[in-house]
């Protein structure tokens, strides 16, 4: 495979693809008073919603089921104008029906830079907001081993995983 170039996310001696991956320790946080594996539930989660509590700018936000047939009318009928979604569901067809919502001039975000540095930012406050449960981890389903993950895949194809992460232990 070759090497992602700096206008698709590489981040200069960070990563791309290889027999190992460099990671910025400042994207990483020590674990310390819950389990590994509920610490593994920490981060997506968190950063997904960082960029939106860092803000200084209002946000406005519409909840809507990934498996509803017409999400796509209801997210123009609140917002005809759309030009920028973050996709937080991130299954097979919800960057797909978010593009759908959007205006022609529309994007959906992706990670930058700028992401990377306030992924930092967030990393860094993490372990302070888990010892004081400000944050608290994910519930979980832990599945045992490399063989189990056809069986986590089951679930999620089969709509069952809700309300808690999937966690798999190597």
């Amino acid at each position: 495979m070759g090497a992602l170039t700096d206008d698709q996310g590489e981040m200069k001696g960070i990563g791309k693809y290889s027999q190992y991956t460099l990671a910025d320790e400042r994207i990483s946080f020590p674990v310390a008073g819950i389990s590994r594996e509920h610490a593994s539930t920490v981060p997506l989660a968190a950063a997904a919603v960082w960029p939106f509590l860092a803000s200084r700018k209002p946000v406005s936000g519409y909840m809507r089921s990934s498996k509803d047939e017409n999400a796509v009318d209801k997210i123009m009928g609140v917002a005809p104008t759309l030009q920028y979604v973050f996709d937080t569901i991130g299954n097979e067809t919800s960057s797909s029906t978010a593009s759908h919502a959007l205006t022609e001039a529309g994007c959906l975000c992706t990670a930058s830079k700028e992401d990377h540095e306030l992924s930092a930012e967030l990393f860094e406050k993490l372990p302070s907001w888990l010892e004081s449960r400000l944050l608290n981890p994910s519930h979980l389903k832990l599945f045992k081993g490399l063989d189990s993950v056809p069986q986590g895949f089951q679930e999620h194809q089969d709509g069952k995983i809700s309300a808690y992460k999937v966690v798999y232990e190597v």
